[in-house]
Formats: C-alpha cells, structure tokens, sequence
C-alpha cells in the first residue's frame, strides 16, 4: 500500500469509531486479550505495514525499516539484502507455493529463500517501488507498482539473485495509457480475473482487457482491501464507508448496522480481513459479518494489514504489532463497578445466589442478577479480607486491621482486641465439621462463639512472633481428628490443648501463605519459595508432603499466595505472576497449566489474590489489582504443538556457524565443541514453553533444559551424532516432532594401535637420548665452588627426569596393554606436550611460578586420562604472587606431586583428590602445600614396605628434593625443609596427607 497521510487517517478514524463502536461493541461475541509489541521490544520500527509467516513458522513483519522476523522471543532486524542493498519501507509480504517469500517496498521487489533476502527488481530510472503482490499458484507473480500492474514469472537466474529484472517491462501493456499510473491493491478471482485498485477507483482484468468498475467519490474514502469472488462479483473496504459490493455492475455499500450479525451465517465460508476499526469475518456468498474483533477501543493507530494464526490474530499497525487472543477469562472493570476501588480480597456466595466481593475502605460489594452495589461499609475502614455467611444467615467479615465484623438483620456490629480477639488483623475464616468457626490471622487465631441466646464471645488462641515480626498467619484447616491447623509466616501451627505448637517438615521451617483440604483429604500448600506442596495425614495425624510441586513439574513460579479445590477435586493456585492448575481429576490428571495476562487474566503485578467457586461452577478470582471470573472447563482450549526449530550450531573453537545442510554434516576432530541454540514457535502460549534435548551417541535420556534455549557440548569423541529438542508449552501440549541436527566427529589418522605404538618407542627413545645427553652438558659446565654447587643441584634434579618418564611411558603402556587406544592417544598427547615443555626449561636451573604451575598441570591432565572421572585436582597460588615473576628451582615440586599419586592416591577407592598451594609466608620465602586424600604416610610406607619384603627404603624423588633443599639452603642462606604429616578427620581416622615445602625464592 502507498503512503498516504496516516494523521488524517487516524483523525477520521476516531469520527468512525465514534459513530459504530456503540452498535458494533454490544454485539461482539468474545472478549479478547491484547498485547502490543513496538521498538521498545526490539523492532526496527513501530509504524508495521505488512505480516505474513513462513514455511517454518516464523513471522514476518514489514516496516518503514525494512524486515523484522520474530521467533516469540525477539526480533531480527533486516534493513539491507546480504548484498547490502536497502530494502526500504516493506509494503506487502506474500508467501508463495514454493515457499518463498515475495516482499514489496519503495526500493523495489525482493525475495526470501534458502535463508537469504535478496532483490529481484534492477535499478531503473522510473519508479520501482511495489505496493501489493498477489503469488499465483502457477509461479506468475502479479505485482502492484508505483507503475502499473505487472506479471511475470522469475527465471531460477532471478530467483538465485545472479541476475536483475526490470519490473517495468511487464506493466500490462492496456495500463500504459493511464495517466495516473501507480497501483495500490491486486487480488485475484478462482476464476483467473484479476482486480486491482488506485486509492479511489476499482479496475478489472477480465478477458485481456481492463476496464474501471467503480470510482469512489470522496477521495479521502480510500479503497484498502479487496475481496474479489468472480469476475461479476467483487467486494472491498474503504477507509470511511466499509464493506461495498459490486456485482453485474451494480454497486452496494453496506450500512454498518447490517453489516456486523454475530453468528449469523458463522457456518459458511468466510475471510478475515482488517478495517478500519476491527476485524471482519465477512461472508461473500451472504455479505453477512458473523464475528468482529475491535482495535480502535484499544489505541491502535492505523491497522494496516492482519493476519489469523490458529485460533488468534496477528494486527499490524503504526503503533507497532498487536497480537489478539480469545480471552477464557471474565474481567471486570474496577472503575466501572465501584469508582476508585480497584483492590479486592474476600470473596464469598450467599445463600440467595448472589456474589459477594471484599474491597479496600471497608467497602463490601454485592453482585446480583442486575448488576453490581455496595452491600455494607464497615465504619472504620479497612480492607475486607474474607466474609463467611454463616448458618443464621450472619455475615462474618474479617478485616486486614480492625478485628472482624458481623452483619445481622442489616445491622453491622464491630469486634476489636478489647473484646476478646487474639489480633485485631484477620486473612481467613475457618469452619469445622463440629460447626466450630475460626478466624485466622496475625498471632494466632480466634474462635468466634455464639450461644442459643445469639450472644458472642472469643476463645482467643495467641502465638508468639519468633521467625517474623509479626507472626501472620494466612489459612488454615481441619485434621481428620478434629485438630485445627494454620499456615503463615512462622510457618505451620496446630491447636493442641488450647495451645498453638509449631510443626515443621523434617525440622525445616517453610513460610506459607495458603492451605486449603480437597475433597480426598489431601492437604494442599501455596508457600513462598517452595512451589505448592501436597501433603496427607500419616496415622499420627501429622502432615507428611506427598508431592512438590515445582517449575520442573511445569509451574510458573515457586511462589504462590493462595491455592484452592474446586469442585472437581482440581486444583487452583494463584500468584502475582497469574493462576496454575494441578490437575487431579481423571480427565485432566497430571497436567500442570498455567494461564496468566496473554490469556486473558489480569496484569501481573497484584500483591493478593483468592479464588472462590460459585454454585454454578464459576471460579472467582479477586486480586489487589481487580477481580475476575471463569469457568474452568472453558480455560483448555485446543493449543498448538510448538514448532522447534534449530536456530543456529556453533563451533565454540572459532564462533563459526555449521552451515544448515541436509543430511549428515562432518566436522573436524578440532571442531568437536558446539554449541546449539534452538526455539520453538508457540506464540499463542510463547512465555511458557519448556525444552528438552538429547544428543544420540552421547546421552541416553532426555535433559530438561527448562526455558533455556541453548545447550554446548565440548570435547566430543570421534563417532555420529543426532542432536535432538522438543519442546512442551504451558498448555502441555508437546511439538509433534523433534528438530534434529546429525554430524559426525572424524578421527584423526594417528587413532590406530599401530601408530600409538610406534609413537611410545620413538618418544621413549628420544626422550632417553634427550635426558641422557642433558645430564652429560651439566656435569661439563662444572667448575669452581660456585659452580659445583649449582651442578650438584642440576644433577640431583636430572635424576628425576628419567624418573618421571619411566612412570609415564609405564602408565602409556598400561593404556595399550589393555586396549584402551583413546585415552593412549590422549595421554600421548599431552605427553608430547608435557616432554616440550621440560625440554624447552631443561637448561634453565630457575623457572616461572606460572610456568610451573603450566607443568604441573599438564601432568595431572595424564594422571587425569589414566585414573578417569575419578580424580580431582586444583592448582591455586595467592594474588600476593607475582606468578611471573616470581622464580624457584624448575621441577622442584614435582616429586611431591608424583608421590602424592603414586602412593598415596593410587591405592585409595573412591574420588581421589589434589591440591597443591603456593604461599608466600615471607619477604624472600615461598611455601608449597601438597595435600591429597589418599591412603596416608603410614599405610604408603606399610604397603611399599609389603611390596620390597620388608626392606625399608626411602622414595627416590622424596630424596631428591631433600638433598636439593639442603643444597639451596647452604647457598642462599635462607631456611628450607621439607614436612610431612599425615591428615585426619574428626573420628582420629587418616583421611590423607600434608606435604610442606619451603625454599628461598628469587625476582626476575
């Protein structure tokens, strides 16, 4: 559609409203719940011309900048082709047989395929832009231009973007004539006549001919849409006057109030189209409206285009993008009722059928067959918690801070602290089975007793604020014994011998905001922060929890302040975000729903909120923020299955993204890291769809993800793999079909036995000579004192080496020996690793703290490969080191590490763990503490003792580190030792062993 001026548009809308709202609105069938999305919510632009959805569900939107597409979570925003060439204001979006979309801005036509936007339309000197397109199922794509009407259909050259079309070399040839040539609208006829319009006059193809059928006469009741039948037949819409029809010629224009007769004809075919002040479902063969869904009572400035998704609407407009549902709740407008009173709390029936509501100022509020009025008002005002009518037809009233109230023949006597309560703040009423009445509130609760003489008094029942400051309590119920129970912030009471005793679920404390008994004897719990708890009565008439109920089970929060029983045995339970239903009964068993503003429910946001059911099977919900009413078997329309997709795979190595190829993908052994981001389209029940995924070759059940819509996995082993997600809405309605994502992790060449073999001989080989030819350069640089002491250090830290490789390439062929070629090869890489690492510091007698650190943990990432998920290690160094530059003798704590493992962890069942520490206890000292959870001092030395037939002898690279210490020691001048002690718990059992190590220190 061209641009026209949207200020008058809207200016002449509101005339129009004005004049047909009043008829048009009584006769609306349904209410409907609005929710509007603009620029603040990501889109490119507010003002929305044109909607439309593709082939995997998502929805398009066309605005005054370009595309948006939008997946129920966000937008993607789209001002320019992949080409960098500007899209422009979108006009129409069309969706063609092969799936395609057909996009038409100012800046020409453009076409969305494979993923890629791209312009079909070539740069001309004339105009280029295309208003309306209409996809013929033949592939012919009929366009309005700024031009004229044009046909033709796309070469595959076209369609791929390698070559451009000049739209102005298929305007009809008939058209060219016009002097006014821009075209606004084109629709075709089942019969193949094509309509199509300028802002005031109709035209028909028919018969390779055009001829005009009509022209309006007031130039500002532009034409808008056009609904064309056959070539005798056509209706269309108009800004001002609606609905006209011409047919053999003759025009009509229906008056509005003929236009709109709800159900009427509902059974026939029928199109949705947008007016100007609503939504149509027009049937052509009758010219009967059966349903009208408003707009302009909702702020909407200018719809421009609609569209219908399943069973609610989509409505474009130049306020942004506003989707309708059919709203399954009743709410009632609070100003309406009772001016500046918006806030309800009690609820209850009477027994002549009529509706009682409980709002702030001490207002009680009746509503009967004729509409709503104020019953009563208590004389100090304050909100009205609960009413309970009782068997003489008293009214009991409980207020939030002036005690309760009682209304008797039209007179309203008050009750405070003074005359027996226990409080004088009150949330619930409570009766028994023995026709004892409670009432429930802050420090405790009242018995309310009243006599054959029809006097009152109060058995109060106090308890003392422990948890909380003022000890509220918020409802209550009875035992199967008789015994009353309440829940509040304290948590939960019973009345034990005219005394309130706390009770707790295994010794935890949980605060609670609701309790009610369904008609099975379950115990029902709406807590803060705990979900909703099931619980029963055990023989000791205690309550023990059956089941909790938790966002894992579906819920929309764990945080709930009421629930309720209705009569099917379902439950109800209420929260600021909106209601929850646990289904019980046989029909809806086991299903978690939840239903809040986007179905039509009241915003979120109160702080209070009851239910109560009615005679007649109607649900009351009165809330701080308004009240409504529903029956609950109308809440569980037909939802949906959400439609998953896979948004996007990732290589976590590089953030490049796996192209979206059919079938099998191949990744490299370096790109096996992914991360899977997915979404599943549901945009009637968006907010609360759950995941769950698989990934086939690695897990074997289903994760729940929750609301997370990404999931990575590192590391992955060579082999095939199918990832796999589904999603299940707030309905409980799960996707028809998982969205799946198949590849294959390649193994690289060096995976076989024979090379693994031929890799340890070399490198033991190598790394013999290497050692060998190392320790032959130290003992040649030998010369004075000075040096000789530094030698006899090299030297003795030599004589590790060989001894650390012996223990590697041991574990190695261990690995081979018993067939486990993966993690060999692995541990052979890192070997690799570790080798170089020592090579490149072997001619250094002082290394890094960091670097240190780096080798360390190279070796225990091979201590790692060979003990498997078993083993934990940490490495940690105080912020006080400079790990740079800080200096110590290379290899120096590596024996401690090794023993640790070898003798202390290696014997041990269990998790083994490792921790290794550096501390700096002074100015030119630093300490290192090994400590493990092995098998201790004494149990290594019994065992390697068992091992040598009794011979006692000291650990090789424990005798290193102590001669080199010694040796440090005399040459720096500095204290340094060696400790070791074992570790034990708390019943005196060895639980491991300390390693303590302190060596002078240098500063590069």
């Amino acid at each position: 559609m061209n641009k026209l001026s949207y200020t008058n548009r809207a200016i002449r809308l509101l005339v129009v409203a004005h004049c047909c709202l009043q008829s048009l609105q009584a006769q609306i069938p349904t209410s409907y719940s609005y929710e509007f999305y603009n620029s603040s919510h990501g889109l490119a632009s507010s003002e929305v011309m044109a909607l439309a959805k593709d082939v995997h569900g998502f929805l398009w939107l066309g605005t005054t900048a370009g595309l948006s597409r939008y997946d129920g979570y966000e937008f993607h925003n789209y001002s320019r082709t992949a080409d960098n060439e500007l899209i422009g204001t979108v006009n129409v979006i069309v969706t063609d047989k092969q799936n395609r979309l057909w996009i038409g801005s100012n800046a020409g036509l453009f076409c969305y395929s494979n993923h890629n936007i791209k312009k079909i339309s070539s740069q001309s000197p004339e105009p280029q832009g295309v208003n309306d397109i209409y996809a013929d199922d033949d592939g012919t794509i009929w366009l309005a231009t700024q031009n004229g009407p044009a046909h033709f259909k796309p070469s595959q050259a076209v369609l791929n973007g390698n070559e451009k079309t000049s739209l102005q070399n298929y305007i009809l040839p008939q058209w060219k004539s016009i002097p006014d040539p821009e075209v606004t609208l084109i629709e075709k006829a089942e019969d193949g006549t094509v309509f199509f319009a300028q802002p005031t006059q109709l035209y028909r193809f028919y018969n390779n001919a055009i001829e005009i059928l009509h022209t309006v006469t007031d130039t500002r009741d532009k034409i808008i849409t056009l609904l064309p039948v056959n070539h005798e037949k056509v209706f269309f819409n108009s800004i001002e006057t609606e609905i006209h029809r011409i047919e053999n010629g003759a025009h009509t224009n229906i008056q509005h109030r003929f236009l709109v007769q709800p159900g009427v004809d509902d059974q026939l075919a029928g199109t949705w189209f947008q007016g100007t002040i609503g939504m149509y479902y027009f049937h052509p063969e009758t010219s009967v409206v059966s349903r009208f869904v408003g707009t302009s009572d909702q702020g909407l400035i200018w719809p421009t285009n609609m569209l219908k998704d399943d069973n609610f609407f989509w409505v474009a407009s130049l306020s942004g993008l506003v989707k309708i549902k059919p709203s399954i709740f009743k709410v009632y407008d609070p100003n309406k009722i009772f001016p500046a009173h918006f806030d309800y709390y009690g609820i209850t029936q009477l027994n002549n059928g009529n509706i009682l509501l409980g709002s702030n100022r001490g207002n009680i509020i009746e509503k009967s067959l004729t509409g709503f009025s104020v019953l009563t008002r208590i004389p100090t005002p304050s909100e009205v918690k609960a009413l309970y009518e009782d068997e003489r037809g008293w009214l009991w009233i409980a207020t939030g801070y002036k005690g309760l109230a009682v209304l008797e023949n039209n007179h309203l006597t008050s009750y405070m602290e003074e005359d027996g309560l226990h409080d004088n703040s009150f949330s619930q009423f409570l009766k028994t089975t023995d026709n004892r009445l409670f009432a429930i509130g802050d420090q405790g609760v009242t018995q309310i007793i009243v006599d054959k003489n029809r006097h009152v008094r109060f058995r109060a029942y106090h308890f003392q604020a422990n948890a909380s400051r003022h000890a509220k309590f918020y409802g209550g119920i009875e035992a199967p014994d008789g015994t009353v129970w309440i829940g509040g912030e304290e948590g939960i009471l019973r009345l034990l011998n005219d005394t309130l005793a706390r009770f707790t679920f295994n010794e935890k404390p949980i605060s609670i905001n609701d309790m009610v008994k369904d008609r099975k004897g379950n115990v029902w719990i709406a807590t803060n922060g705990e979900g909703v708890l099931q619980c029963v009565f055990n023989e000791k008439n205690e309550l023990q929890i059956k089941k909790k109920y938790t966002t894992r089970d579906g819920l929309s929060t764990l945080h709930y302040r009421t629930v309720f029983a209705d009569a099917d045995n379902n439950v109800w339970a209420g929260s600021s975000l909106g209601i929850s239903f646990i289904g019980l009964s046989e029909k809806y068993n086991n299903r978690v729903l939840n239903f809040n503003e986007s179905d039509g429910f009241i915003n979120p946001g109160y702080y209070a909120i009851k239910f109560f059911q009615s005679k007649d099977g109607v649900i009351w919900a009165s809330t701080s923020n308004g009240f409504a009413s529903f029956t609950p078997n109308e809440l569980f329309l037909p939802s949906a299955a959400p439609i998953v997709r896979i948004a996007a795979v990732r290589k976590i190595k590089n953030n490049e993204e796996v192209p979206d190829s059919p079938g099998l993908r191949n990744l490299s052994y370096n790109d096996n890291s992914l991360n899977f981001s997915y979404v599943a389209l549901d945009f009637a029940n968006q907010r609360s769809v759950r995941y769950f995924y698989k990934l086939e070759g690695l897990d074997t059940n289903w994760i729940d993800a929750g609301e997370a819509r990404s999931i990575t996995y590192g590391n992955l082993s060579p082999g095939q793999y199918v990832f796999q997600v589904r999603a299940v809405n707030g309905k409980g309605t799960a996707s028809q079909r998982a969205a799946l994502f198949s590849f294959t992790i390649t193994a690289p060449f060096w995976k076989s036995i024979w090379f693994i073999g031929f890799l340890i001989i070399a490198t033991g080989l190598t790394a013999y000579a290497l050692f060998h030819r190392r320790i032959g350069i130290i003992k040649r640089k030998a010369a004075i004192t000075q040096q000789l002491t530094t030698l006899e250090i090299r030297s003795l830290r030599s004589q590790m080496d060989p001894h650390f490789i012996f223990n590697s390439l041991n574990s190695i062929a261990q690995l081979v020996a018993s067939k486990r070629t993966d993690e060999g090869l692995q541990y052979l890489n890192k070997f690799s690793k570790l080798l170089r690492t020592v090579l490149e510091e072997s001619e250094n007698s002082m290394i890094s703290l960091k670097d240190e650190m780096k080798i360390l943990d190279l070796y225990l990432q091979l201590e790692s490969l060979r003990f498997g998920s078993s083993f934990f290690y940490t490495i940690h160094a105080d912020d006080a080191l400079d790990e740079e530059e800080t200096l110590l003798p290379s290899f120096l704590i590596h024996p401690l590490v090794e023993n640790a493992i070898w003798h202390g962890l290696l014997h041990k069942e269990g998790d083994r763990r490792l921790i290794i520490n550096f501390h700096k206890p002074g100015k030119d000292q630093l300490e290192c503490i090994v400590k493990d959870n092995g098998i201790g001092v004494e149990a290594a030395t019994l065992r390697r003792g068992q091992e040598l037939n009794g011979e006692k002898r000291q650990s090789r690279g424990l005798k290193i580190v102590r001669d080199r210490l010694r040796l440090m020691q005399q040459q720096k001048e500095i204290e340094s030792n060696l400790t070791m002690e074992d570790l034990k718990d708390d019943t005196g059992k060895i639980s491991g062993t300390k390693v303590t190590i302190k060596f002078p220190v240098l500063y590069e």
